[in-house]
């Protein structure tokens, strides 16, 4: 494979060899899938199958260019957030998962809706706040009563400083609740 990039790098192939990367990532992607489909101690290979099959849809988005290719990378983060996200399905005391799996998917969405006239910054501050409060309600105990302060520690600041944007729905998230500042003194 490396000789196939140093030849596509001094342009000394054609794009057919375009086809050829797509053909390849996607196999790979499905052969990590299939093994993470027939064997629950191999959880890991959900990662890079969902991210060999995203890079294989962004692929063949740019090369046919299919209705809203502005969305491939959106939909590349996507995939490998959902590849996270197959980790903690299979195993749920996998906390972590969460965390990468739902950053991602919300970086997608922002990445996706920032051509459109929505407040990306609400969606991002939404989109971390759930998933940091699906990462605290997690089976995990060790993890389940603090795990969700920290970063919202970080992004109060954010909530009641001068960047404050009143009416959005992040208003409300990172504003917090009545014990909001009992938080931020006590952890």
């Amino acid at each position: 494979m490396g000789i196939l990039f140093l030849l596509q790098e001094f342009t000394l192939i054609g794009s057919a060899w375009s086809s050829l990367w797509a053909i390849i990532m996607g196999v790979a992607g499905i052969a990590f899938l299939w093994t993470y489909a027939t064997d629950k101690a191999h959880w890991w290979a959900a990662i890079p199958g969902m991210t060999l099959l995203g890079l294989t849809a962004t692929v063949l988005g740019d090369m046919f260019a299919f209705p809203g290719s502005d969305w491939l990378g959106s939909l590349f983060l996507a995939f490998i957030g959902a590849g996270f996200w197959l980790v903690y399905f299979r195993q749920p005391s996998f906390w972590w998962a969460i965390i990468p799996g739902g950053t991602l998917v919300t970086l997608g969405a922002v990445s996706g809706l920032e051509n459109v006239a929505i407040p990306t910054e609400s969606i991002f501050f939404l989109g971390l706040g759930i998933t940091f409060g699906l990462a605290g309600v997690s089976p995990s105990q060790r993890v389940q009563d603090r795990l969700g302060l920290y970063p919202r520690r970080g992004a109060d600041p954010f909530g009641l400083g001068p960047t404050h944007h009143h009416g959005h729905a992040t208003d409300q998230l990172l504003a917090g609740s009545a014990d909001h500042h009992r938080w931020l003194s006590h952890p």
